[in-house]
C-alpha cells in the first residue's frame, strides 16, 4: 500500500475522494506533506480531559504520535515516534494504538499501561459519532514575502460519544456519553510544524512584517436542540489588527446539512495575565442579513489540556529516523502556569501555554451543549481586554 496516495486513518472508500478531490494533484509527493488524527476527550465539568493524537510523515512512513491526561491541573502526557505499525485496521506507535471500523464509523483510541513508565495513565476507549464528518474548507496560507505555501491542508472534525475505560494515578474511571463528551479530527496535507518542513518555507511568515498582533481561533461545538437533536458550529479565524488572513465557519446538522457562514465575530473576554479566553459570544453572520449567536463560557479555571510536547521547549522535535522514541511528561499546569505569569519579563518566552484544548459551555437559544475551544493570542487587542503589550510565545 502506498502511503503517499491513501489513508490510514480511516477506511472509507469515498473519504479519500473527498480528500484529494479538494487538493491539487501530485501534491501528495510534497516532502512536508502528512497525515493525522486528533481527538479530545472530557468530562463535561471539566475535571478530567485526555488528549490523543497520532500523525504520519506520508515521506518517510515515520510515525509520532501523543496520549495525555489532565486531572486536577495535573497534566500527564507520553510521546512517542518511530515506525508506524500498520496491523489492518490498527495503527501503532509504540505504547499507542488507533483502531479503524470499516463498516461504521466507530474509533478506537487505547494507550497502554506500563509498569515501567512514568506516566500513570492508561485507557481504552472507543468513539462513536453523534454527527457525520464535517469538512472544513481547506487551509491555504501563504509566506507574505515569496507567497510560497507554507501551509495546505483538508481536515474534517466528528463529534461524539465515549465509552471506555481510565486509569489515572491508580484510581479507575468509567466513561459515559452521560457525563463525557468528545471530538475528533483528521487532516490531510501540509501544515506547518508537523512532518519535515521544507526548508524552503521553515521561515516563512503569514502575517505583515509591519504587525505586531496576532490572532488564531479554532473551535468546534456540539448542542442538543429542546427535542434533544444535535447540530454542531465550527470556526477558524487567524488575523492581524490590520487584515484577515484565513476565516471558515458553518453550522451543520445531523442529516449531513451544512451552512457555511459568510463572516464569524468572535467577542471574547481573556485572562489579560494568561492569554487564556474566558467566555464571550460567538457571532455568525449568513446571507440575508441572517447572524446566529452562540455564547460561550469556559467550564473551569486554568488551562485546558495543552497540546505542546509535554511542557517540552524542543521545537525540533521532527522523527526523522526509524528508531522508537519515547517521552513522556508530568507536571502541574498551574504551577507552570502561575510561574510564567509571575516571572520577570526575560523569562517569558517558552513559559505561557496558550496552545489547549479548552472546555467550554455553548448556548444558542434554547440549545446547549460543549465544545472545545483553541486560542492563541500575540500583541495588544484591546476589544479582548488583552492590554499586556508583552509577545508572549506559544509552543505546539
Amino acid at each position: 500500500m502506498d502511503n503517499k496516495t491513501t489513508l490510514l486513518f480511516d477506511q472509507s472508500p469515498h473519504l479519500l475522494l473527498d480528500f484529494t478531490k479538494r487538493m491539487p494533484t501530485g501534491k501528495h509527493q510534497d516532502p512536508g506533506w502528512s497525515e493525522g488524527v486528533w481527538t479530545s476527550i472530557a468530562r463535561k465539568d471539566g475535571t478530567i480531559q485526555i488528549g490523543f493524537g497520532m500523525t504520519l510523515d506520508k515521506h518517510t512512513g515515520l510515525g509520532e504520535g501523543y496520549a495525555g491526561v489532565l486531572s486536577n491541573q495535573n497534566q500527564h502526557i507520553l510521546r512517542t515516534s518511530g515506525e508506524l505499525q500498520n496491523n489492518g485496521h490498527h495503527l501503532e506507535v509504540g505504547r499507542l494504538s488507533y483502531g479503524i471500523s470499516e463498516s461504521t464509523d466507530q474509533v478506537e483510541f487505547v494507550l497502554c499501561d506500563s509498569e515501567s513508565s512514568t506516566v500513570p495513565i492508561s485507557f481504552d476507549l472507543k468513539f462513536q459519532p453523534t454527527l457525520p464528518r464535517h469538512f472544513e474548507d481547506k487551509q491555504l496560507l501563504r509566506g507574505v514575502v515569496s507567497e510560497q505555501i507554507v501551509s495546505e491542508a483538508i481536515r474534517y472534525h466528528q463529534a461524539g460519544h465515549v465509552m471506555g475505560d481510565l486509569s489515572v494515578d491508580g484510581v479507575q474511571h468509567s466513561l459515559n456519553s452521560q457525563e463525557w463528551f468528545a471530538l475528533r479530527g483528521h487532516y490531510f496535507g501540509f501544515r506547518p510544524d508537523i512532518g519535515r518542513v521544507p526548508p524552503k518555507v521553515r521561515d516563512e511568515s503569514i502575517t505583515p512584517n509591519q504587525s505586531s498582533t496576532y490572532l488564531q481561533l479554532w473551535c468546534v461545538m456540539e448542542l442538543l436542540g429542546p427535542d434533544e437533536s444535535p447540530f454542531a458550529f465550527h470556526f477558524y479565524l487567524i488575523t492581524t489588527q490590520e487584515r484577515c488572513i484565513h476565516s471558515a465557519a458553518s453550522v451543520y446538522q445531523s442529516d449531513g446539512t451544512q451552512r457555511r457562514s459568510k463572516r464569524v465575530c468572535p467577542a471574547l473576554h481573556y485572562d489579560d495575565s494568561t492569554r487564556q479566553p474566558i467566555g464571550g459570544s460567538i457571532k455568525f453572520e449568513f446571507e440575508a442579513q441572517e447572524t446566529i449567536t452562540v455564547e460561550v463560557d469556559r467550564v473551569l479555571d486554568g488551562p485546558g489540556f495543552h497540546l505542546g510536547v509535554g511542557l517540552d521547549t524542543e521545537r525540533d522535535h521532527r522523527t526523522t529516523e526509524n528508531e522508537q522514541h519515547i517521552r513522556s511528561t508530568s507536571a502541574n499546569l498551574l504551577e507552570e502556569w502561575g510561574s510564567s505569569v509571575n516571572a520577570p519579563h526575560s523569562q517569558h518566552e517558552l513559559l505561557v501555554y496558550q496552545l489547549s484544548d479548552t472546555v467550554i459551555t455553548a448556548t444558542q437559544g434554547e440549545a446547549k451543549g460543549f465544545g472545545i475551544l483553541q486560542s492563541v493570542a500575540y500583541g495588544v487587542w484591546p476589544q479582548f481586554g488583552l492590554t499586556n503589550n508583552r509577545i508572549y510565545e506559544c509552543f505546539d
